[in-house]
C-alpha cells in the first residue's frame, strides 16, 4: 500500500507540473510575451507522507451479585399501616484491560523541477481497469488545479514569487501545500444478563475496539540551492535551499505536535 501511494503522489505531482508549463508556454505563445512560470524550472519538490495508525481495544467485564431480602415494612406520618418496601444487598467485580499500539510510517522524496519535465516517466493516465484505491489519498489530489493558482499568480503581479527576486536563503519565497485524511472506526459489544442473583455487565461495554488512521501529505516548493561554478557564475543545484528546507521542517514539526496533542487528548 505504501508503494501504490508514494507512486501515485509522485505522478500526481509530475502530471501538475507538466500542465503548468504546458499552459505557461502556450499562454506566453498566445499573448507574444514572456513567460510568467519560467522561473519554476529552478526550483524542487520537497514531498512528505506520513501514515499513522492509532488501534486501541479494552476489556471491561463487570458482576455484580445481588442477595434478595425479606422486604421490610416501613411505617410513614400520615400512614395508618406501614407499607412493605424490598430490600436488596449488592456486591460488584470489575476488571479493564486494554491495550494500544501505535504505527508510525514516514517517506520524504526530493525532485528537482527539470527532474520532472525531462526524465522518463513510469507514470501512465488512470484508466477503467485500475485496481481499487488503497486510501484517501490514492485519489485525485487536486494538485494540478492548486499548483496552477498559487504560480500564475505571478502573472497578475500581486505576487512575486521568482527566485531571482531576493536575495539570501531565507527570504526566498515558498508554495506549501497539504492534505490530511482521518478515518476513524470504533465498535464495542455488551451482552448482559440480569439473573435474581446475579447481573453481569449491567453498565458498561463489555468490549471495544478503536482504530484512527490519519494520512498527512505536505509537498512544498521551493528553490533549488544556488552553486558558484568556477567562473563565478550561480546556477541551480539538485538540492533544496536552507528556506526551502526550513518550510518543509517546520510544516513537519507542526504536523508532530498536532498528531501528539491529538492523541493525548483522545486518552
Amino acid at each position: 500500500m505504501v508503494q501504490a501511494l508514494v507512486k501515485h503522489i509522485h505522478c500526481e505531482v509530475e502530471r501538475a507540473v507538466k500542465h503548468l508549463i504546458k499552459r505557461d508556454i502556450d499562454l506566453a505563445v498566445v499573448n507574444n510575451g514572456p513567460r510568467d512560470a519560467e522561473w519554476l524550472e529552478k526550483w524542487g519538490a520537497q514531498i512528505t507522507l506520513t501514515l499513522t495508525i492509532d488501534e486501541s481495544s479494552s476489556l471491561n467485564p463487570g458482576v455484580t451479585f445481588n442477595t434478595p431480602i425479606i422486604p421490610a415494612n416501613v411505617d410513614f406520618p400520615g400512614l395508618k399501616s406501614p407499607i412493605s418496601m424490598s430490600q436488596i444487598y449488592n456486591f460488584e467485580l470489575g476488571g479493564t484491560l486494554s491495550s494500544d499500539g501505535t504505527r508510525i510510517d514516514k517517506l520524504s522524496t526530493y525532485n528537482t523541477v527539470k527532474e520532472l519535465l525531462t526524465e522518463p516517466s513510469f507514470c501512465t493516465p488512470p484508466g477503467p481497469n485500475d485496481p481499487p484505491k488503497l486510501s484517501f489519498l490514492d485519489g485525485d489530489l487536486r494538485l494540478e488545479e492548486w499548483l496552477l493558482d498559487a504560480v500564475l499568480i505571478q502573472g497578475t503581479k500581486a505576487a512575486d514569487l521568482s527566485s531571482k527576486a531576493v536575495e539570501g536563503a531565507f527570504k526566498q519565497n515558498i508554495i506549501s501545500h497539504e492534505v490530511k485524511f482521518m478515518i476513524v472506526s470504533s465498535g464495542n459489544i455488551t451482552p448482559s444478563w440480569k439473573l435474581v442473583r446475579v447481573s453481569a455487565n449491567p453498565s458498561s461495554f463489555f468490549f471495544g475496539t478503536n482504530r484512527t488512521r490519519t494520512h498527512d501529505l505536505i509537498i512544498t516548493f521551493g528553490p533549488n540551492e544556488q552553486t558558484t561554478t568556477g567562473n563565478k557564475k550561480r546556477k541551480p543545484s539538485d538540492k533544496p535551499s536552507q528556506a526551502a528546507s526550513n518550510a518543509q521542517l517546520a510544516s513537519e514539526i507542526g504536523l508532530a505536535v498536532a498528531n501528539s496533542l491529538r492523541s493525548v487528548l483522545q486518552q
